[in-house]
């Protein structure tokens, strides 16, 4: 798998409704989850709005 295809993959995984970002980090064999956040999630668009709601 190239990067790209890995980067739309979790992108497009974590975008899923009750998505885990652990699993989507073991799917993709990071170290750590951090390793995932620092990668695939930015502070940009409705991110903080989503993190809101599922955490409500």
């Amino acid at each position: 798998m190239t990067h790209a295809h890995r980067h739309v993959f979790a992108t497009w995984a974590l975008a899923q409704p009750g998505a885990r970002i652990e699993d989507v980090s073991r799917l993709l064999g990071h170290s750590t989850v951090r390793v995932t956040q620092d990668l695939y999630i930015s502070p940009d668009g409705d991110l903080y709005e989503r993190f809101y709601r599922a955490t409500a």
